[in-house]
């Protein structure tokens, strides 16, 4: 411990500290950057469906939810 704290300096606490919040804004940003690219693949799609539906013969939609397993 000796020779790491030689290397580091005397006040590893405060490194200890800096390292600890920046794992924790790494893992918000990350996050975020997540949850936002999921909420727009998912708006996307709603045109996509919606097309989907439009396109696509009323007894064809009726079998594939008969057929669901939801």
């Amino acid at each position: 411990m000796t020779e790491l704290t030689d290397l580091l300096g005397g006040d590893t606490q405060e490194l200890v500290q800096q390292l600890s919040v920046l794992m924790y804004v790494a893992v918000l940003v990350v996050t975020g950057i997540f949850q936002g690219l999921n909420a727009r693949y998912y708006h996307r799609r709603v045109a996509m469906l919606n097309s989907y539906l439009a396109e696509t013969p009323s007894w064809m939609i009726d079998v594939q939810r008969s057929s669901s397993l939801g």
